[in-house]
Formats: structure tokens, sequence, C-alpha cells
């Protein structure tokens, strides 16, 4: 069975909801990074293999941001600048190694983060891998 992470926001308030190929987002963790950038922890739970989630922003908000993912310590996941993905939309699929403890999200702000508004949405660990498509469908 597949964990999901509660909807969390961290940052600024007061925006629309972020959407993927036009779908609201129900659940996401919102960050917008002070200067050097954004990392929060996570304990990966038992019979997880994968890690999925899908690299946005906040409506009207800056695409100058990029995605690192890091398991127990380790960088196994670094984006392009969010601008450069088609729709700036980013679907992430990372195998989680047997007897992995941590995962890292981190957001780097490029030198600046004046608007960055990065979006985790559906942000989840999965036993089984999905198809980069059914990781967009948000389900």
């Amino acid at each position: 069975e597949d964990n999901t992470f509660d909807g969390v926001s961290y940052g600024a308030s007061g925006y629309q909801p972020p959407t993927v190929k036009g779908k609201v987002v129900n659940s996401f963790i919102k960050v917008t990074p002070p200067a050097g950038g954004a990392i929060l922890s996570y304990k990966i739970p038992d019979g997880m293999n994968y890690f999925t989630a899908v690299g946005t922003k906040l409506p009207g908000t800056s695409t100058s941001f990029k995605y690192t993912i890091s398991i127990d310590e380790k960088v196994v996941f670094e984006s392009k600048e969010l601008w450069s993905y088609e729709g700036d939309v980013a679907p992430f699929i990372v195998e989680l190694p047997n007897g992995s403890k941590t995962i890292t999200l981190a957001i780097d702000e490029m030198g600046s983060n004046n608007n960055d508004h990065s979006v985790w949405a559906n942000p989840m660990f999965r036993a089984k891998k999905p198809t980069p498509e059914f990781v967009l469908s948000l389900k």
C-alpha cells in the first residue's frame, strides 16, 4: 500500500492552489526557500521502494529553482531548473535502496529566492514503481 504525505504548506500564503496539467493538487508540500535554499527530511516507511512527486510551483510565481532528493544524506536526484520542463511540471520517480532510513527534499533557489514558491505535488512513498504518466495524473 502507498503512503501519502498530508498536505503541508511551508512559507507564504494567500496564493491560488497549485495545479498539474489543469488539475488542482490536493496533497502537496509548498516551500518558499530562504536565501541559500530549503531542506526538509522525512523517515521512509518500511516496505516502500519508491518516492514520487511532481515538481511545480504556485500560479504566478517564479520557476528559477531546482529540486534535489537525497537518501540517507546521499544525493540521488537533481532536477534541472523548473522553467526547463514542459508546462513547468517535472515528475520525479526515485528508487529507495533497501534499508533506506531518511529522505531529504531540498530546493535550490539558484542564487535568488525572489518569488520562488516551489511545490512537491502529490508526494508519495510507493511499494511499486509507477510510470511518469501515472505520477503526473496525481494518483
